[in-house]
């Protein structure tokens, strides 16, 4: 855990690349196993597809940022707290519109994948704002 924190604005990049993938192919995977998905979740789903890619993209920025400078520089660092703290407070609408899907949705609520894959994802979404969360905790900290 010591190495981990110690290089943690570089891994809370990396963990921000694979955690908005998993995002993207969460969402688009609900879609697919749930037949009869509501228009409007469905449009919901693809929205957050499309900001997981925009995100995704960000992060991807800030990893080639990170390799060609120093992470420690002030600048660096200030924006990977800038789209963490961005990050971290939409997943955390992301978990609510999961939540919404999973008690309202009927073709959810009819299908056993997709009731599980929404309690898949909202476990994952919760876990990666956790790592978000105890980023921005120790850039408080550090101030």
């Amino acid at each position: 855990m010591q190495t981990y924190r110690s290089n943690f604005p570089v891994n809370i990049v990396f963990e921000g690349l694979f955690w908005t993938e998993q995002s993207i192919d969460h969402s688009k995977l609900l879609i697919e196993v749930t037949e009869g998905l509501e228009a409007e979740y469905k449009a919901g789903l693809k929205e957050w597809m499309e900001y997981f890619k925009q995100m995704n993209a960000s992060f991807t920025n800030l990893g080639e940022l990170i390799s060609t400078s120093n992470p420690a520089n002030h600048q660096v660092l200030e924006n990977i707290h800038y789209t963490v703290q961005h990050i971290y407070t939409q997943m955390n609408h992301y978990i609510g519109f999961i939540n919404v899907l999973g008690e309202n949705s009927s073709a959810i609520n009819n299908n056993k994948i997709a009731t599980s894959l929404i309690e898949h994802i909202r476990r994952e979404s919760e876990y990666y704002n956790g790592l978000n969360n105890a980023f921005l905790i120790a850039c408080y900290q550090q101030m």
